[in-house]
C-alpha cells in the first residue's frame, strides 16, 4: 500500500506492529544488561572469597611460622588430620580447625580465650606433618555454587623448640 500526502498517518495495526517491535528490542536489550550484570556480579564474590581464603592461609601461615611447639598433628609423612594444636609465640595455646557451622576458626587461649573466624563455608581443612619443623595445610571452601576453591601452604617453623 502507497502512502499519499494525504494519508500520512500509521493505521492501528501499523502502529500495534511497531509498539510489539519496540518492545521485544528492548526486552532483549534488558536481558542482556541483566545477564552480563549477574555474571559480573559472580564473578567479583568468587574473587572475593577467594580473597578471603588468601587473608586465612596467610593469619595461618603467620601464627604457624613463629610457633614454640607444634602438639598436633603428630608427626606422619602419610597422615592427613584435619586439624592443627600449637604453642603461639608467647608460649599461647592456640588451634585451628572446622567449627559445626563450616566456618574455619583460629582458637587462642591464654588469660583471654580468643575465636576468630578466618573463612566461611569451609569444607575441610587438611593438615600433614611430615618433618618435626614443617607442617602442610590445604584449605577446601565452597563458593556459592558449589564448586570447590582451594589453597595449600608449607610452613617451616622457625621457633620450634
Amino acid at each position: 500500500m502507497r502512502r499519499t500526502a494525504e494519508s500520512a498517518a500509521f493505521t492501528v495495526v501499523e502502529a500495534i506492529l511497531w509498539a510489539l517491535a519496540l518492545i521485544v528490542i528492548t526486552g532483549l536489550a534488558a536481558s542482556a544488561v541483566h545477564w552480563t550484570r549477574l555474571s559480573w556480579t559472580s564473578g567479583v564474590e568468587r574473587l572475593d572469597q577467594f580473597g578471603a581464603l588468601r587473608l586465612a592461609s596467610l593469619k595461618i601461615s603467620q601464627e604457624l611460622a613463629y610457633a614454640r611447639q607444634l602438639l598436633y598433628p603428630p608427626v606422619s609423612p602419610s597422615g592427613a588430620f584435619h586439624q592443627v594444636l600449637f604453642l603461639g609465640q608467647h608460649n599461647q595455646l592456640e588451634a585451628c580447625f572446622v567449627d559445626p557451622q563450616k566456618r574455619l576458626m583460629l582458637l587462642t587461649r591464654d588469660a583471654v580465650q580468643r575465636v576468630e573466624p578466618l573463612t566461611r563455608q569451609t569444607i575441610r581443612l587438611d593438615v600433614r606433618r611430615p618433618g618435626v619443623n614443617y607442617l602442610e595445610y590445604m584449605v577446601t571452601i565452597a563458593d556459592e555454587q558449589g564448586r570447590e576453591l582451594r589453597l595449600g601452604n608449607g610452613i617451616w617453623v622457625k621457633n620450634h623448640d
